[in-house]
């Protein structure tokens, strides 16, 4: 998926008119810049972000996979060290801690962490 999406594309993807999306733009719900010629574009992690905040479906294709990590260790300085090393590899993902075995497996079955 490109990194960078036109207004006509935004509009082809969300089933709605390009005005309703230059409406989006101008009114400070959808983020966008314009290039030198005038022309709006809109970066992928703004458009999604604008889609999750106003409780749209994503289309296929352009959902980022979030990773969930969880971290079960019951002393807390290595486990902030492991959070730590963890965020530095993969700056965007969801880290849960605990330091109870069984509510880590509670977690890891039912996902509610």
């Amino acid at each position: 998926m490109k990194e960078i999406l036109t207004t006509f594309e935004i509009a082809k993807m969300c089933n709605v008119d390009i005005t309703t999306v230059i409406n989006w733009v101008n009114t400070g719900k959808l983020t966008a810049y314009k290039t030198p010629g005038g022309h709006r574009r809109v970066r992928l992690a703004d458009f999604t972000d604008f889609l999750k905040r106003y409780n749209m479906p994503v289309p296929r294709g352009i959902a980022r996979v979030v990773p969930a990590i969880l971290i079960v260790e019951d002393d807390l300085q290595i486990r902030a060290l492991m959070r730590k090393i963890l965020l530095g590899r993969y700056p965007d993902a969801e880290i849960h801690e605990t330091d109870d075995g069984f509510v880590a497996r509670k977690s890891a079955i039912i996902g509610d962490p």
